[in-house]
């Protein structure tokens, strides 16, 4: 329990089991808690055997190939779309959460920095252009998915990736080059949706998340501490907090507000602790980095750079999702510990303390 987060992840779990009585539906937020426990659980198993670097970017590794390979069936899925569809929005072609398109992005924003990172961090010449191809391969599936919040997560994520990496010009041109492309060679349809975005107050779909977002605030001041319930915004909204003379459900699409509403102060605080902590891990693993071997550091700091990216695709995109109990953040944290103890045991005695 000497990492911080682990403490977090229990009081996270805490706060959703303490929701659960005065739910709206505590079947629903019963069976939503069990589902948590084992989003939990995943990450104490990351952190207890993803224990040195081979095992960690083992782990790295197979999330980029197994995003892959949804990404290269999503890809070959949207190809094969109809000419008369005006915009093909696939998702991951599964019948788990990531068949939604704006689901789907989120699962993309999360693992794209790790390919893009791998570049950087690995040596071998096979693995950088491995990781290079499988980072093209998520930004055309990106696109794919047609989410007007993945578009500002790519762009997000392209300032970042060059922010961060060591060749600025270089960085830059391939960057460039390869959003370029993406936008030229996207359909219409595509291009129209994504700026589509500067007159969101006449589309239907972005007014109605923002009085969504408006209901999720009233949740939190009528409930302030503990909230509706966990994974009850939608049962709340139906039952109470519909407009008048309607009775429908509705989700979030903010994981913030997600947090605030269905957990109240106390669980966002928790969350928010815990993205802090993320953070912060990240950073003590670069400190670390800068004390060893070329080869060695270069592969933790790049790597620990992946892990902070990540955290910001996932945020940037569940701006306008409701994700809050999928796995990407969980697995985001185990990751941030498990690279963290094993630079720690790779690094020198004096830089370890």
């Amino acid at each position: 329990m000497r990492d911080r987060q682990n403490a977090v992840m229990i009081g996270v779990l805490v706060v959703a089991a303490i929701s659960v009585p005065g739910a709206y539906w505590p079947g629903q937020a019963t069976g939503a808690l069990v589902d948590l426990a084992k989003k939990i659980v995943a990450f104490f198993l990351i952190i207890n055997l993803a224990t040195d670097r081979r095992r960690v970017g083992m782990l790295v590794w197979t999330l980029v190939l197994l995003n892959a390979w949804l990404a290269a069936n999503q890809i070959a899925a949207y190809a094969a779309a109809t000419p008369d569809t005006p915009l093909a929005r696939l998702g991951g072609g599964t019948d788990s959460f990531l068949g939604n398109t704006i689901d789907f992005a989120v699962a993309i924003a999360v693992v794209l920095p790790y390919a893009a990172f791998l570049t950087f961090a690995e040596k071998r010449t096979a693995t950088v252009v491995a990781a290079a191809l499988f980072t093209g391969l998520f930004v055309v599936s990106m696109v794919a998915t047609g989410a007007r919040s993945g578009a500002v997560a790519l762009v997000v994520l392209a300032v970042v990736v060059w922010a961060k990496s060591p060749r600025k010009v270089v960085g830059l041109a391939v960057i460039g080059a390869l959003l370029a492309g993406c936008w030229i060679l996207s359909p219409t349809a595509y291009r129209e949706r994504v700026l589509s975005i500067r007159e969101y107050r006449q589309d239907a779909s972005a007014m109605g998340r923002i009085e969504n977002w408006g209901v999720a605030y009233r949740m939190l001041r009528d409930r302030p501490f503990i909230g509706v319930g966990i994974d009850n915004f939608a049962i709340a909204y139906g039952v109470r907090y519909s407009p008048a003379g309607e009775q429908r459900w509705a989700a979030v699409h903010n994981v913030v507000l997600q947090a605030a509403a269905e957990l109240g102060v106390v669980g966002l605080t928790m969350y928010l602790l815990l993205l802090f902590f993320v953070l912060g891990d990240n950073r003590r693993t670069r400190a670390l980095a800068a004390h060893m071997v070329s080869d060695q550091g270069r592969w933790y700091r790049n790597l620990a750079h992946g892990v902070d990216a990540s955290l910001i695709g996932f945020l940037v995109t569940s701006l306008f999702a409701t994700t809050l109990y999928y796995p990407h953040l969980y697995l985001i944290a185990g990751l941030a510990v498990a690279l963290k103890h094993a630079a720690l045991a790779d690094a020198p005695a004096e830089a370890a303390p």
